[in-house]
């Protein structure tokens, strides 16, 4: 079967939460925590080896993953990195750009 990136995401927001055993969900509660938990990594790698195709897909989502982490890790630095405020230009809707907008979007495009 082909997959599109949605059915794929989709897919594992449906199959990866991570859940209380029990019958409630507090931290007071007897209930056993799985610790099997599926990263959105896992579940490409994983979903791309049963899938029949090119793996261009798996390597598209896995490029995305590793963009994600890479921003997420910059904008947690951004104060001491000094990467918060504008970078002197604007965009085509006419929004002053920042400097975040601008690394976020060098990472996208090159990981």
């Amino acid at each position: 079967p082909r997959y599109t990136a949605f059915k794929v995401l989709q897919h594992f927001l449906q199959t990866s939460t991570l859940r209380l055993q029990g019958p409630s969900a507090t931290m007071s509660d007897q209930g056993v925590i799985d610790t099997n938990v599926v990263t959105v990594t896992r579940f490409v790698m994983e979903e791309g080896r049963r899938a029949k195709g090119t793996g261009e897909l798996t390597r598209l989502l896995n490029s995305l993953c590793t963009a994600v982490k890479a921003i997420s890790s910059a904008v947690r630095k951004a104060g001491i990195a000094h990467l918060f405020g504008i970078a002197g230009s604007t965009n085509v809707t006419g929004d002053q750009v920042k400097k975040l907008d601008i690394l976020s979007n060098d990472l996208v495009i090159n990981m």
